[in-house]
């Protein structure tokens, strides 16, 4: 009876939101082996540049290794918008903002901050009709599913130790708001090339040369602080391939489920990827019990937001 009333297109978006979820998972892992390069060579910008390019290397080797470099030309025709190519200075953004607010607020208000900033974003995105599967109007459930959400990042963070910076916060809420329009732009260079690895291309191309151009600033100014480098073991530099795999499931999935609703999946993913490190890598902290329960809380917001509203 239950497989019966399953249709094709609920379906296709229930595993949607299991790959976003999937995508979660690949997120937190990142986080967790950028932070350990970052604790062994020093500037987090450093880390990030070497993420981004590292993952361009691997972009470029799949697209050489598949011969899909003719699908770049697609960039080349048909109506676009200059914006879309704005998705991987988006992404540096967040990756700078980040960098620079951890030591300051940490990271659990930081997290905190940002996943408000990406939701009220993807309700903005869906709601302005930017994102390539069109608009969404802002409604009860997808509201209850935002602020379930933030809840549950706020139950998951309890009692963790957090300074008050008023800036910084506003600063980091921007940030994860552009990082739901990167979502966007990602997207329409994907359906634009029907192609998603141009889509990963663009987004590391834009995004290295924007972490290149902001560490060279850095560096010429003496402000760029001590790299100990090469900094250790081979798997340190994996943030990368990661990265990419990321950007890739995202952007597929991003035109079915809206920026809002892929934004929640991803944040079930994050909070059951800290509970898997925490149990599976030494320097990561122990779970807690306000974990599991924001784990529980975010799928309940996935599901809410997806309701539809009843006419009449």
């Amino acid at each position: 009876m239950l497989l019966a009333r399953l249709r094709p297109g609920r379906i296709k978006v229930a595993l949607a939101v299991a790959v976003g979820f999937g995508a979660g998972l690949i997120l937190a892992l990142q986080a967790q082996i950028n932070g350990e390069f970052t604790h062994r060579i020093g500037p987090a910008l450093v880390v990030a540049l070497v993420s981004f390019l590292t993952g361009l290397a691997v972009i470029i080797g799949i697209l050489t290794g598949t011969r899909r470099w003719p699908a770049v030309r697609a960039l080349r025709s048909g109506e676009r918008r200059l914006w879309w190519f704005g998705g991987g200075l988006c992404g540096a953004v967040v990756v700078s903002t980040v960098a620079f607010a951890v030591p300051i607020i940490g990271v659990a208000l930081l997290v905190v901050s940002q996943v408000a900033g990406q939701l009220t974003g993807g309700l903005f995105v869906d709601r302005a009709g930017i994102a390539p599967g069109g608009r969404r109007p802002i409604t009860a459930p997808r509201l209850a599913g935002a602020a379930l959400a933030i809840a549950a990042v706020l139950l998951s963070t309890a009692g963790k130790h957090v300074q008050i910076r008023p800036l910084i916060i506003a600063l980091v809420s921007i940030a994860g708001f552009l990082g739901a329009v990167q979502q966007a732009a990602n997207g329409h260079i994907r359906r634009h090339a029907d192609e998603v690895l141009v889509a990963v291309l663009v987004n590391f191309v834009v995004g290295s040369a924007a972490l290149l151009l902001l560490c060279g600033v850095l560096f010429v100014r003496h402000r760029l602080g001590h790299i100990d480098w090469p900094g250790g073991p081979a798997w340190l530099y994996t943030g990368g391939v990661l990265g990419v795999a990321f950007v890739a499931i995202t952007t597929s999935t991003v035109r079915l489920l809206g920026v809002l609703r892929l934004t929640l999946a991803v944040v079930a993913g994050q909070l059951f990827g800290a509970v898997l490190l925490a149990l599976v890598w030494r320097s990561a902290s122990r779970p807690t019990g306000q974990l599991y329960a924001g784990i529980v809380l975010v799928l309940v917001a996935v599901a809410v937001a997806g309701r539809p509203v009843r006419s009449g």
